[in-house]
Parts: structure tokens; C-alpha cells; sequence
């Protein structure tokens, strides 16, 4: 299936990865692996991740503290965010929609 990642979400990755590379040397790269790894596993099964405010899905990440927001449609993934998993749910909906527009 064919996946489109949003420029807001490249940046979340890339802040991330950034941030990560910060606190250890390599740490950065692992980050990056780990969110190419699940994006493989989503686009297989779009369905993996939980259903979030009936529009959107969010999928745990495993090794680190992210959730990735995305949209299945019939021909394509919608790849939102990438956001710590301890965000607001509540906030993370507005900031969802926001990036739809």
C-alpha cells in the first residue's frame, strides 16, 4: 500500500531524532529505525493500530515513549504525527486536525 508521510510529520521525526541523538551517541539513528520498522509493519496492516477519535488510527510504538498517528484511506496511508505517547488525548485530536488543513 502506498504511504504518504505529511512535512509536519517528517519533522516530528526528524525533531525527535535530533533530540534523541542529544542525549546518547547513536540513540538517534535507533529512534529512526524503529519508526522505519513500524511504518513497514502499519503499511502491511493498516488496521494494526487502535482506532483514535473514529478518523484517525495511533499505533504504540515499542522501544520508545511514541505514538504514530495516521489515517488508513482505500489507496493510501496518511502518516499524521509521531508523538509522545504522554500527550493529552484531548489535545492531540485538535493538533490532528489542524494538520489535515
Amino acid at each position: 500500500m502506498k504511504i504518504e508521510i505529511i512535512p509536519e510529520a517528517q519533522d516530528d521525526i526528524l525533531n525527535g531524532m535530533f533530540w534523541y541523538e542529544s542525549q546518547k551517541s547513536g540513540l538517534g539513528i535507533a529512534f529512526f529505525s524503529e519508526i522505519e520498522s513500524n511504518l513497514s509493519v502499519i503499511s502491511q496492516n493498516p488496521r494494526l493500530g487502535r482506532e483514535f477519535r473514529s478518523k484517525f488510527r495511533r499505533f504504540v510504538m515499542k522501544k520508545f515513549p511514541f505514538c504514530i498517528y495516521y489515517m488508513a484511506e482505500s489507496e493510501k496511508i496518511v502518516f499524521l504525527g509521531f508523538i509522545h505517547a504522554h500527550r493529552n488525548p484531548s489535545k492531540i485530536s485538535e493538533w490532528l486536525r489542524s494538520r489535515l488543513q
